[in-house]
């Protein structure tokens, strides 16, 4: 395995585990407090959470074959938006959530997806 992808691997494990911590903490949270915009925003971090570590386990942590790496990349993106479209479906529809602060954990999970990465290659 090249360091270039042990690398990156080591990246993406610590921003992973930082964004369970956020969401074990949010999810703590609402079983403290019971509200229901927790769960919410909760729902809504989760629509993205999920879809991104199906992406990240797809192109960098599944076992490197002949197939082109960009192809490899561009699967993995089809993936993610069928799957987040498919959770935010499912949430929407068999949960009752406040619409506004599901969209807000779904923008700061967005915000999260893209903004670690740069911070954790900083330090």
């Amino acid at each position: 395995m090249s360091i270039v992808i042990k690398k990156t691997q080591e990246k993406y494990k610590l921003i992973l585990t930082f964004q369970v911590v956020v969401f074990v903490i949010t999810l703590g949270i609402y079983f403290l407090w019971q509200n229901s915009l927790i769960l919410s925003f909760f729902l809504g971090g989760i629509s993205v959470f999920l879809p991104y570590c199906l992406f990240v386990l797809f192109v960098f942590f599944s076992k490197q074959s002949t197939v082109n790496p960009l192809k490899k990349l561009y699967l993995g993106e089809l993936i993610k938006f069928v799957v987040t479209i498919l959770l935010i479906i499912i949430i929407l529809k068999f949960f009752s959530v406040d619409t506004i602060t599901f969209f807000m954990g779904y923008i700061v999970s967005i915000l999260l997806n893209n903004l670690l990465p740069f911070l954790v290659k900083r330090n």
